[in-house]
This record gives C-alpha cells, sequence and structure tokens, in this order.
C-alpha cells in the first residue's frame, strides 16, 4: 500500500521549533543533517526497497520472522571483587532467565588463578544452557581452557557449549603491527574453537574503541568490515571454507544515541556483510548472514545522575531493536547490585512485553530518512572498504587518530590478569614440562595450543601461568 502524501498540510510550529529549521541544527554527531520534508523522491531508485528479511542481504534482519516467534537474548555485564559473589550473580540471573553470560576476568578486582576458582564461578550453573561472551585478550585461549574442563567436570561433552569471543577492531586490523603475532593469534583461535567447540562463534568484531573515537558510523562499519575481511582471509589461509568462516564471525555494536543513525547503520552493516561473503562465493545463502550483538553502557553516567543513564539506555536499545540486533548486554550503573540488576532486566522486559515493538518485522522500512540515510551509510562503507582492499591504506586523517589511540588500547586489551594465587597442591614438574611444552609449540605452530592449555590445566596450571606461556 503506498503512502498518503501530507506534504500540502501546514503545521504550526512552535518558537523553538522554528528557530531548529532555520539553523538547520545538526542531529548528531556524526554531522548527519535530518531533512525535516524527506519525500518519496528521496528513495526513489532504492533497490533495498525490495528486500524481505531472511534472504540475502538480509537488509530487513537475518531471519523471516525476526522477534515475533522469538525475541533477542537478554544480558547483563557484571563487576564484582569476589568468585563467590559473582557466581551468587550468575546464579540469580540465570535462575531468573538469563542465558547469555559475559566473563571478563579483567573488569574485576578479583581474578581467578585457578581450576578450582573457575568451578566456584561457575557452580550449579549448567554450561551447556548458556551462551559464554570472553574479550579477544591475551588470556583468551587460557580461558578457553579453562571454561572447557569446568565443562568436563559437569560431565558435558564440548560440542554442547555455546559462547563467543569479542575481538576489538583496532586488533583485528592492528594497523602498527603493535603486535607481532596478532595474526598467528586469531589464526589459532579459529582453528582450535573449530576443532574443540564447534558451536562457538569463534570471533564477534566489536566497534567499543571506535565508538569512544566518536568516528562516523561510515568509519566505524569501514573499519569493521576491514578487519572481519582480514580475519576471512585469515581463515582461509590455514584451510578453512567460506562457509564456515562466514558462521563463526559476527559484529558487536555499542549503540549510540541517534536513533535514525544507530536503526540505519545495523541494517546497514548486514547488506554489507552480505555483500563481502558473497564475493568469496559460498555454498550456502545463509552464510551471508550477519548476527549483531548490541552493547548498552552507560555505567559511566554518576550516581545522582542515574536517571539520565537509564533514559539513554532505554534509547539506545529501542535502536538497537528497531535496527534488528540478536542480543542486547546491558549496564547502566558502576557497581552490580539486586537494584541495578532488576533495572536493567525490567528495562529489556518492557521494551519485549510492554511497547509491541517486537509484533512486527523492521518497522522502519519504507521510512523515507531511515532508508535513505541506510543507502547512504552502506554505499559510503563500500567505497571506503574497496578504496583500501585498492591501495592498502586508509586515509590519512583516520589513520593518525586510530595510531593516536592504538597502542594504549591494546595495551589494555592486552593486560595480563591480576594473580591471587595461593599455594595448590599439584605435580610441580608436570606442571613446569606442560607449560615448556606449549611454550615452545606456541613460538613453532606445531600442535593445537588449546589441546595444549586443556592438559595444563589439568596438572593445575594457572591463568596467569598459561598466559605467560603464549605471550
Amino acid at each position: 500500500m503506498s503512502r498518503k502524501n501530507l506534504q500540502h498540510i501546514t503545521l504550526k510550529t512552535t518558537e523553538a521549533s522554528a528557530r531548529l529549521s532555520k539553523d538547520n541544527l545538526k542531529a548528531s554527531s556524526d554531522s548527519y543533517a535530518i531533512d525535516s520534508n524527506n519525500t518519496l523522491v528521496e528513495t526513489e531508485g532504492l533497490h533495498d526497497l525490495n528486500f524481505a528479511a531472511g534472504i540475502p542481504p538480509f537488509l530487513r534482519g537475518i531471519l523471516s520472522t525476526m522477534y515475533i516467534t522469538a525475541p533477542w537474548t537478554t544480558s547483563q555485564s557484571s563487576n564484582f571483587n569476589t568468585v563467590d559473589d559473582c557466581n551468587a550473580y550468575y546464579k540469580r540471573l540465570y535462575k531468573n532467565g538469563q542465558r547469555h553470560f559475559t566473563f571478563n576476568v579483567n573488569s574485576s578486582a578479583y581474578s581467578p588463578q585457578t581450576l578450582e576458582d573457575f568451578k566456584s564461578f561457575f557452580k550449579d550453573i549448567p554450561l551447556n544452557e548458556i551462551t559464554i561472551s570472553l574479550p579477544y585478550t591475551c588470556d583468551s585461549i587460557a580461558l578457553l581452557a579453562f571454561y572447557t574442563v569446568v565443562s568436563e567436570s559437569q560431565g558435558l561433552p564440548k560440542k554442547t557449549l555455546n559462547g563467543v569471543v569479542n575481538i576489538d577492531t583496532l586488533q583485528g586490523l592492528n594497523i602498527k603491527n603493535t603486535n607481532q603475532n596478532s595474526e598467528k593469534e586469531t589464526s589459532e583461535l579459529f582453528s582450535d574453537t573449530l576443532w574443540h567447540l564447534p558451536n562457538f562463534i569463534a570471533y564477534s568484531i566489536s566497534n567499543e574503541s571506535l565508538h569512544h573515537l566518536n568516528l562516523s558510523p561510515q568509519e566505524e562499519l569501514a573499519l569493521m568490515l576491514i578487519s572481519g575481511d582480514k580475519l576471512l582471509k585469515s581463515g582461509l589461509n590455514s584451510g578453512l571454507d567460506i562457509d564456515t568462516m562466514a558462521s563463526r564471525l559476527s559484529f558487536t555494536l555499542v549503540s549510540g544515541l541517534n536513533l535514525f543513525t544507530e536503526i540505519s547503520k545495523l541494517r546497514a552493516a548486514r547488506i554489507l556483510w552480505a555483500k563481502l561473503i558473497k564475493s568469496y562465493h559460498p555454498k550456502h545463502e545463509q552464510s551471508q548472514a550477519l548476527h549483531i550483538q548490541s552493547n548498552i553502557n552507560t555505567k559511566q553516567v554518576k550516581l545522582n545522575k542515574r536517571d539520565n543513564s537509564v533514559s539513554k539506555s532505554v534509547i539506545q536499545a529501542t535502536a538497537a531493536v528497531f535496527g534488528g540486533t540478536q542480543s542486547i548486554q546491558t549496564q547502566t550503573t558502576n557497581t552490580s547490585t539486586l537494584d541495578s540488576e532488576r533495572l536493567n532486566n525490567n528495562m529489556q522486559l518492557f521494551l519485549q512485553k510492554e511497547t509491541q515493538i517486537s509484533r512486527t518485522v523492521d518497522p522502519w522500512a519504507g521510512s523515507y530518512v531511515v532508508e535513505t540515510r541506510t543507502s547512504e551509510i552502506a554505499k559510503q562503507v563500500w567505497d571506503m572498504f574497496e578504496t583500501f582492499q585498492n591501495t592498502k591504506r586508509l586515509p590519512e586523517e583516520l589513520l593518525k587518530t586510530l595510531s593516536h589511540v592504538e597502542i594504549n588500547t591494546l595495551e589494555k586489551l592486552h593486560s595480563t590478569p591480576t594473580s591471587s594465587l595461593t599455594h595448590i597442591n599439584r605435580d610441580e614438574d608436570a606442571v613446569t614440562r606442560s607449560l615448556q611444552k606449549l611454550r615452545l609449540d606456541y613460538r613453532h605452530n606445531k600442535e593445537n595450543l588449546l589441546t595444549l592449555a586443556i592438559e595444563a590445566v589439568k596438572l593445575q596450571a594457572t591463568l596467569n601461568e598459561i598466559v605467560k606461556s603464549i605471550n
């Protein structure tokens, strides 16, 4: 059904609205001015209008029914001082229905070191019923090893474990080669998870560091696409096929406050990813589908301004849902309390149950503003991506911005967990031999690193010991 033309109707505007139009005020930090008179003319010639959800290029969503049959998954991130507090937090959320958990040992004051610590972290939580999200840091392989051994102690086969490793875009790009082993590590983790953990998504490419630089959505997506392409090539060079690779990559996007731009950014990301994967000639159409997790993080807002934090979180989460995300992770306060848990949980329940926005597929489809913005972002990002492919260089201004922050960012991302180790009853000689073998094989690329790390964990090697052996 065509839209009615209401352009002939004159509406009274307030004095403030008149000033806004007169000054042509920019709508967001990405310098995109929203035209108050968007019409059908702007969308003429856009092929995107004919795309459907569940079919490449997945503009309107990766599933034909999207949230109508199943809502997006929800999760909260934690920040606790003891392993018991964290376990109690996980169990509360699990009891309340949460099945997606973020596990970042560097975000807490206390860092687990031993196998018993990790068992305590996940005590009474069936690991085959949850999805775990890990950051890609120097301890990723070690964390996967501990997680795998804990699952074995629960009597669970590895194929039943689900999870994802979040890799920051700057790590994937490694522009200044600050980590010489970066490509080797990413390739290792790809093959390791494929062999041991077939239901793990190897990498979710995150825009977290880019988001804090106030880059335009085009620059963010272009860098993420370039990073994703490097990971694809790395996997293909190690012998994996494109369908396997594509199914094990996803995006994690920190959501912003510009509603129209955020909606358009997620829609454009799916188009761009489908176009990239298609260029590698996959056998299955579904390989072109991009899974997206949205992070809602306003925890830096001061406590006395929590209302502002909640308001911003609702806007960000709403934009993510309208954009067709698969998962939303929230953290609206600096501290994890029962009150903050309820706040985060109720916000997502409110969106799912009260707003009715999940009862239709891509509700902004056909919007002159959103369709035009989606097309503009997708075209500009692809132009930037092709330019990089041809020149192997980023624009000088962008490169200058990235090189300014990359070293500090990577140092933070590769920081070693703090040790709080007590005496462990173990065979010291066996542990030493295991760690030496892990160190040698890492340098000479002889065996599966995760296999060796798992062996070290079973011999009671600590997290720090394993991390230092492979870095």
